[in-house]
């Protein structure tokens, strides 16, 4: 009885271990497939990283050219405008030079215009460091009152004598 048991319980123990090794290789099985798609997925992963990373060296290669081209044409166009600014500098000068030019010989004549004009004024009034008394009554107006070297009112008589000539007026604020 002793050796049935032992048949027995070693018939189960090799069913058991048959059974076992059943599912290890199963189990081995399923890791293979486990660690073989793993790899697959890595492999398609990096794949995918590396054509994503090939795209973003494309994009920057792409926007360093587009800088590089922007940047010669700003240097391009600063050239321009130097040149521009330089051309315009030249034509400024000569035209403040003409302008200064004309001004002078247009002031030179006035001056002289104004010096022959001074010599045919009637001059009514000359004040100069306060020596006469300008506030006087209408009667000392009317005669005319102090030096006409010096400080004067001219009589209102001797401005009514020039009056049927054509005169200009002026007023100096002094």
């Amino acid at each position: 009885m002793l050796g049935d048991r032992m048949s027995a319980m070693e018939g189960r123990m090799t069913a058991q271990i048959a059974s076992i090794m059943e599912l290890m290789t199963s189990q081995s099985s399923t890791v293979r497939d486990f660690n073989q798609l793993y790899l697959e997925l890595r492999d398609q992963d990096a794949r995918v990283m590396e054509s994503q990373l090939v795209e973003m060296r494309q994009i920057v290669q792409s926007a360093v050219d587009h800088l590089s081209a922007t940047e010669e044409r700003i240097a391009t166009a600063n050239a321009a405008m130097e040149d521009r600014l330089i051309s315009n500098h030249a034509v400024l000068s000569e035209n403040l030079t003409s302008l200064m030019t004309n001004f002078t010989e247009h002031l030179t004549a006035e001056m002289g215009d104004r010096i022959n004009d001074l010599e045919n004024r009637t001059r009514v009034e000359r004040r100069n460091a306060g020596s006469q008394d300008f506030f006087r009554n209408w009667a000392e107006y009317a005669a005319g009152f102090g030096d006409l070297n010096g400080e004067f009112w001219l009589a209102i008589i001797e401005v009514k004598a020039v009056q049927g000539i054509v005169h200009l007026l002026r007023i100096d604020n002094n």
